[in-house]
């Protein structure tokens, strides 16, 4: 072969190799092409799982990303969404549904006209914040700017509220519930565990909690409240139906109950006390402030006015009413207290400014000031009390 030859066969070689080369790029070419194809479907708009960010003024159709979404500018989402995780350190408007997966951390003013769901992470609202919908989670919410939701909240941990929080529905928290600031709910409130309320409290049906409850802050409920542990209020609580407690009730604020109270392990009302039907404890009931009780009484031990501090004047016209009779199992003393029905006690003694209208039965001993006002006194035995 000559030289010429094999010039062509060399340049020949090279026009294979290049031809190689080009369709290795056309088959990289379309792999990518392919790759997004995957990534940005049409029906869906999922995108690749690099994190999207958005540092100016922006809108966006809606749509599906299969990553993060960050904010730093402001942004408008013109139907529903749904990424990974969203993060805004400025505002986020949605004229649909928001679908976080990883949750949601907001510094700045949060709207959406939809609802708002999470299945994991932490949602956390640290401006003020609208959700016109439901917010639906499988995990925690912590929200230190007024949050208001025009529907139902259910979150499966945590849920802890610094500003004022002002729910639609009902609220149904699986773990805790923290309330800083003032609270409303226009539904059910249902705590899996202790509910906490620093500030005020309004609730429009029942109230369930499956801790403890604690309010310092004026608290009211349109519904019945039923905690299975202690609860504590120290400012005034209003109560439409049906307070049950399972364990103890104690309020050093005025406290009302629009039906009949019970608390299993004890009951002590500093402050005024109202119980329109019937007042009972398997412990001891201690009231210290003036008392209205509609129905009758039932404790181990009762105690009205003797531990009360301050000056007395002993007034009948500020005493506390019973307008029902008196069952207890031990001892019963009265101050500045009268009784419309019978008594039934261990033993008896009545303080100044106290009576009994209907018949006193004791067993062991009774004794009554010499200014007490009573009828009938009859000792029984302790099987016929």
């Amino acid at each position: 072969m000559n030289k010429k030859d094999d010039d062509y066969d060399y340049y020949d070689g090279l026009e294979e190799e290049e031809d190689e080369e080009d369709i290795d790029e056309d088959e990289e070419d379309m792999e990518e092409d392919e790759d997004e194809d995957e990534d940005y479907i049409d029906d869906e708009d999922e995108i690749s799982a690099s994190p999207m960010k958005i540092s100016g003024s922006m809108r966006l159709p809606g749509g599906k990303i299969n990553r993060d979404l960050r904010v730093s500018g402001s942004v408008l989402i013109e139907s529903d969404f749904e990424c990974e995780h969203l993060r805004a350190s400025g505002s986020v408007n949605a004229l649909g549904n928001i679908t976080a997966h990883n949750g949601v951390k907001s510094s700045g003013s949060f709207n959406c006209k939809g609802s708002l769901f999470s299945d994991d992470g932490v949602v956390k609202l640290t401006s003020s914040s609208n959700i016109e919908g439901d917010v639906i989670l499988e995990c925690m919410i912590k929200a230190s700017g007024s949050l208001h939701i025009g529907g139902s909240l259910h979150a499966e941990d945590l849920a802890k509220f610094s500003s004022s929080v002002e729910i639609g529905s009902d609220a149904v928290i699986d773990g805790d519930i923290k309330v800083s600031g003032s609270f409303s709910c226009g539904g059910l409130l249902n705590a899996e565990r202790d509910a906490r309320f620093s500030g005020s409290a309004e609730i429009q049906k029942d109230c369930v909690i499956n801790g403890g409850l604690h309010s310092s802050g004026s608290f009211e409920c349109n519904g019945m409240v039923q905690v299975e542990e202690n609860a504590h209020f120290s400012s005034s609580a209003v109560v439409k139906n049906d307070v049950l407690i399972s364990g103890f009730l104690h309020s050093s604020g005025s406290f009302t109950c629009g039906n009949s109270c019970e608390a299993e392990a004890g009951v002590k009302f500093s402050g005024s006390s109202k119980i329109k039907e019937n007042l009972s404890s398997d412990m001891t009931i201690d009231i210290m402030g003036k008392a209205k009780i509609g129905n009758n009484v039932t404790a181990s031990d009762l105690y009205i006015g003797v531990h009360s501090k301050g000056i007395k004047t002993h007034l009948e016209s500020r005493a506390s009413r019973i307008e029902g009779s008196v069952s207890v199992k031990n001892q019963v003393q009265l101050e500045d207290a009268y009784v419309k029905g019978d008594l039934r006690a261990r033993t008896v003694e009545l303080l100044k400014n106290s009576g009994v209208a209907g018949t006193i039965y004791y067993v062991g001993e009774f004794k009554a000031h010499k200014d007490a006002k009573y009828g009938d006194v009859v000792r029984v035995d302790l099987e016929d009390l």
